[in-house]
């Protein structure tokens, strides 16, 4: 179940990169593919919930 949740999180985080990315450049062609803070500030929450992810799994397979 937690499991379950952290998967949702992680790919609700890298939809909205994504969609953030696309509206930056639509709005900035000259900028090519830079994207904003808040768009560098949801990558690095996606790496951190990556991170968590994993250390959650590793956890949950020494429990087994």
């Amino acid at each position: 179940m937690i499991m379950r949740r952290f998967i949702y999180i992680l790919v609700s985080i890298i939809i909205s990169y994504l969609i953030c990315v696309y509206e930056y450049n639509t709005w900035n062609f000259i900028a090519g593919l830079e994207p904003s803070q808040a768009c560098e500030r949801l990558a690095k929450y996606a790496f951190y919930f990556v991170i968590w992810y994993w250390v959650a799994k590793a956890v949950d397979l020494f429990n087994d």
